[in-house]
């Protein structure tokens, strides 16, 4: 499979994945709220942040091990191709365990962290730890995704989790309509991260001789070199995990769990979609370490413009439609008691919209083997972001978080296009105007909504205004960014 096309079918399936967590994250919540008070969903959420925390343990494993096995494959080094991926199958059970008890060490104080209400504290604890074995097992299973990765075979793992998830949604559903409340969300994360470890797993097994010369090499010490190397990707991640899945967590703990809820629920719309557009980092990631391994400049900038091009696209297009649609969408959905307000929307909405770059500039210096550097700078964002957010957030309250985030980000962001251009050598003014274009495309449909607010009073109203909205804004694009249509066209013919 081409380096292209397993890039594309990594960022299809990551897609129709992204589809299957909406349908979970936002079409099911007013179901879930049947079944359960908005306080007890906002203490899930706060939960599912602590288990995001802990998580940190991982300490980016799965991007370094990428990056040292796609190196190893364009040097055809077979030898420390095969102690990578024996190292990389001890940190995967390593790291799964500690994850799982350092975790329930929280669990008897779990209540009292979150302020949840006394009569749904052992719900709220037994979903907790489920959701933890759920993240253990999970983890272990994304190191083991390294392999198909830089075999670059993705297409049947993308089958495979398309299938698990199906298959969680399911178990949610059942686990409602039996009664067990919050512990059914928690139940559909266990059913997708089991079926996952078996199915992927085999898979993976199965696959092995086709792919690898000779067995893994196991040996202790290589795992501690690579947890010696993944030092700084540690910095680095605690940054993202504190910065994007956090939020909940720290409105329940300095205010409380329902207001956790309604902060969520308005930021859930951009936030989905905007994961669409970050799997560009995860989908691409291969690639772009195969790219810059040849240390080939031409080539590497031909890769970065046109994945920029195509991500830039992405963000700008969810940066229009969260602004203009979010407040419908909640109308019909839960109801506008539960929207926090178009202030807090467009503050969210333009901070991860800021952040999604920095992700992605983050990520080319990644690859680029630019990981000590990128990582100094994440944590220094980190330090920035919670300065700010103490100094803050008594008198600004929710509106505290993204404004911490859209100033921290916007520096930082800054400071990666720097290394981009002083490190990789970069074309960052071909990347700049890339772009631009892709904002330059939201400017006229953006007006037309400040003149023409979105009109939501009457569902088919609605439908038409989106439809002419949609129209307005593609036309806008095809003017705006023609070289976009020449890309597709090229990568079609793949």
């Amino acid at each position: 499979m081409s380096k292209y096309k397993a890039s594309i079918f990594n960022y299809l399936f990551n897609s129709i994945n992204m589809v299957m967590m909406i349908i979970n994250g936002i079409i099911m919540v007013p179901v879930y709220f049947i079944y359960m008070p908005v306080s007890v969903y906002g203490a899930w959420l706060a939960s599912g942040n602590l288990v995001a925390m802990i998580g940190l343990v991982e300490a980016g494993f799965s991007s370094v091990i990428t990056q040292k096995m796609s190196k190893a494959i364009s040097e055809g080094d077979d030898k420390t191709y095969r102690t990578l991926a024996g190292a990389n199958i001890l940190s995967a059970i390593i790291i799964a365990s500690l994850i799982f008890l350092i975790g329930l060490g929280f669990a008897p104080f779990l209540s009292d962290i979150i302020n949840v209400d006394k009569g749904y504290a052992h719900p709220v604890t037994v979903a907790y730890v489920i959701a933890l074995l759920s993240a253990a097992i999970a983890i272990f299973v994304s190191l083991f995704g390294a392999f198909p990765q830089v075999w670059q075979d993705t297409k049947s793992v993308g089958i495979i989790n398309t299938i698990t998830n199906v298959c969680s949604i399911c178990a949610l559903v059942t686990g409602l309509l039996c009664g067990l409340g919050v512990v059914a969300l928690a139940l559909g994360y266990i059913t997708r991260s089991v079926l996952n470890l078996i199915i992927q797993g085999t898979w993976i097994y199965k696959n092995w001789d086709r792919h690898m010369n000779g067995k893994a090499i196991f040996q202790m010490r290589s795992v501690g070199k690579l947890a010696k190397d993944c030092f700084y990707p540690f910095l680095s991640k605690m940054s993202g995990v504190f910065m994007g899945n956090s939020q909940s967590f720290i409105i329940a703990t300095f205010m409380n769990p329902a207001l956790a809820a309604i902060y969520d629920i308005t930021s859930k719309i951009a936030t989905c979609l905007y994961g669409f557009a970050g799997m560009t980092n995860g989908s691409f990631f291969a690639l772009f370490s195969l790219t810059f391994a040849k240390k080939d400049k031409q080539e590497s900038n031909k890769v970065a413009k046109q994945i920029t091009m195509f991500f830039a696209l992405s963000v700008s297009t969810i940066l229009l439609y969260s602004i203009c649609f979010t407040k419908p969408i909640i109308f019909y959905w839960v109801g506008l008691d539960k929207f926090g307000g178009m202030a807090l929307l467009v503050m969210i909405v333009v901070s991860l919209y800021i952040n999604q770059f920095k992700g992605f500039f983050n990520n080319i210096l990644y690859t680029g083997g630019y990981i000590n550097k990128s990582s100094i700078f994440d944590i220094f964002c980190l330090f920035s972001y919670i300065a700010l957010l103490l100094a803050t957030i008594k008198f600004l309250q929710q509106y505290s978080l993204p404004i911490a985030m859209l100033i921290t980000n916007l520096l930082f962001a800054w400071l990666y296009v720097r290394l981009l251009k002083s490190k990789l050598l970069l074309d960052i003014k071909a990347l700049g105007k890339v772009m631009a274009k892709a904002l330059a495309g939201i400017v006229i449909p953006l007006v037309l909504y400040l003149i023409y607010p979105t009109i939501y009073s009457k569902f088919y109203l609605l439908i038409i205004y989106g439809i002419i909205f949609t129209i307005i804004y593609f036309g806008s694009v095809a003017f705006t960014n023609r070289e976009i249509l020449s890309y597709l066209k090229l990568r079609l013919k793949l």
